[in-house]
């Protein structure tokens, strides 16, 4: 199975520390965890955000590349 890497749109669901938390993906409901540096000064809990869906052949997934929409 090879890595697939999707753009995606969500929510900010909540944070476990300033660098980490769990984003509500649209469409599916699906929580993601995610690592950003600085992620609760730059986002507050219920932003919107697009991000990169990494699927990695083990069946892992990683989110990268928060932003904000345009």
């Amino acid at each position: 199975m090879p890595t697939t890497v999707e753009e995606k749109t969500g929510k900010i669901e909540n944070f476990y520390d300033n660098d980490s938390g769990v984003i509500r993906e649209d469409g599916t409901g699906e929580l993601l965890d995610f690592y950003h540096p600085g992620a609760s000064v730059e986002f507050v809990k219920g932003d919107s955000v697009i991000y990169l869906k990494v699927k990695t052949p083990s069946g892992n997934i990683i989110v990268r590349g928060i932003r904000k929409p345009n």
